[in-house]
């Protein structure tokens, strides 16, 4: 049986890590390893889970002298994993009990360049459900959810080009996507986005239609994509992303992926890569010029970018009246 492995990260972690190490514990399917990599500035989230330390040895405790930040301490605790199988866990969610069981029978093949991601359910921080899933604010659809098994994998490829529906804390992979995937790039706030993209474009992605952790939210989280959405939520989004020119990151994104990946995928896939680099160029150089933007407006809309990699005329109308 392929051995499992789990990547844990904490910052500060003392209120709730020690629930989430006991879920993880407790799986019906249990870890073979747990390397959690600490990245808090105090010694209270090791005193938190001490007792757990002590009488587990499968846990690796890694604690930074110097804080990695998010991505680097993923990194750090991915590349210490010896398994065949890689779990990505949060330190404030908590697993439900078959959780790893259920993504590890959608990884029969170590050596096969693969993952598999569930949904998750968004609770308050007592864990009371909050109505909401994760894949739901990732605008991921009932009618792609149902349609996904029977996809070609360019298809699946195209929904991850579009938005990448698998959170980071959802997703477990192989070893040999583990290789391929180490590096990050040097860009903050891009692990689960660069492990969603690397891993649908040179291998595949298989789902398990249940929200199987409980995405906790309590005010600290880095992540504040599990509370619930409504229209003036995705308008701010929309203005927040168009100040920030989060476009220029993304456009960052797809060059560090087909530097990485071009001696490992098909030319077509490349062709995507570099196609959908160049939505997020012709995006970014919109700002701070309106004549310059309604002419890449215009040259997006024609060759439909806008449609095959994002939300149609709802980021067109962002591109023209969200910009400075």
């Amino acid at each position: 049986m392929a051995r499992r492995s789990v990547a844990l990260t904490a910052f500060r972690g003392e209120e709730f890590l020690a629930a989430q190490l006991d879920s993880i514990l407790r799986q019906s399917l249990p870890p073979d390893e747990i390397v959690l990599s600490d990245d808090s500035p105090d010694d209270a989230t090791r005193q938190a889970v001490a007792p757990l330390l002590a009488a587990h040895p499968e846990i690796r405790y890694i604690r930074n002298s110097v804080p990695l930040g998010p991505d680097r301490n993923f990194e750090q605790a991915i590349s210490m994993t010896t398994g065949d199988l890689i779990f990505l866990a949060d330190q404030d969610d908590v697993w439900l009990p078959g959780r790893m069981a259920a993504l590890a029978a959608r990884l029969p093949d170590p050596d096969a360049i693969a993952g598999a991601f569930c949904d998750s359910e968004s609770t308050d921080r007592e864990l009371h459900p909050l109505g909401v899933s994760h894949w739901r604010n990732r605008g991921f659809t009932e009618r792609e959810r149902t349609a996904y098994s029977g996809w070609t994998q360019e298809q699946r490829l195209m929904l991850f080009l579009r938005r990448v529906p698998a959170a980071g804390h959802d997703m477990a992979f192989t070893r040999a996507a583990r290789e391929l995937l180490l590096p990050f790039p040097a860009l903050p706030g891009c692990y689960d986005s660069w492990i969603g993209l690397v891993i649908a474009a040179a291998g595949t992605w298989e789902l398990i239609p249940e929200a199987l952790t409980l995405f906790r939210q309590h005010g600290g989280n880095l992540s504040g994509s599990g509370k619930p959405d409504s229209w003036r939520g995705k308008l701010r989004q929309a203005r927040e992303s168009a100040a920030l020119n989060s476009f220029g990151w993304n456009a960052a994104l797809y060059r560090a992926l087909e530097e990485r990946l071009e001696p490992h995928v098909p030319v077509e896939v490349l062709r995507h890569l570099q196609d959908r680099r160049a939505h997020s160029e012709a995006r970014a150089a919109m700002a701070n010029s309106p004549l310059r933007r309604l002419r890449l407006v215009l040259n997006e809309l024609l060759r439909r970018r806008y449609f095959r990699y994002g939300r149609g005329w709802l980021n067109v109308v962002q591109d023209l009246l969200l910009r400075n």
